[in-house]
């Protein structure tokens, strides 16, 4: 494994390929949704900070880190299921967010993510407290 990370303010078109094929990569292989709209990130803002993690070429993790809340960092991760990947993202993560002198971080997941949740629950950093539904409108096409 030849492994870089970054953390950036804007991303490329390559690099919102890359996320979005590693999102719905994830998304058929594992059965999970991600609150995460890319279009969102087409544009700079100081609120929001993106952490990419290459295995060579290949994006294997990525985290949309934003901050609209000055003590809360808000956390989505797209990772590939390997627990070396997480653990770095996570201390990247924990590192970014006493940098920036944020007191809690919130990782959004989707609950059928039994991957990440284990991991979660076995680092001992983390409180479950919630889940979001998510809701898919389902158009009758015969009315």
């Amino acid at each position: 494994m030849t492994i870089r990370q970054t953390i950036q303010k804007e991303l490329k078109a390559y690099e919102v390929s890359a996320i979005q094929t590693l999102k719905e990569n994830n998304s058929f292989l594992y059965s999970i949704e991600y609150k995460l709209d890319l279009s969102f990130f087409k544009f700079q803002n100081n609120k929001i900070n993106h952490l990419l993690y290459w295995d060579k070429d290949e994006l294997v993790g990525y985290a949309a880190m934003s901050n609209f809340d000055p003590e809360a960092l808000e956390v989505t991760l797209i990772v590939r299921p390997d627990q070396k990947i997480l653990n770095e993202m996570n201390k990247t993560i924990r590192t970014f967010s006493q940098q920036e002198k944020i007191n809690k971080i919130l990782l959004i997941t989707d609950r059928k993510d039994t991957f990440f949740r284990s991991y979660m629950e076995g680092v001992n950093r983390y409180k479950y407290v919630f889940s979001e539904y998510s809701m898919i409108l389902v158009i009758n096409q015969s009315i």
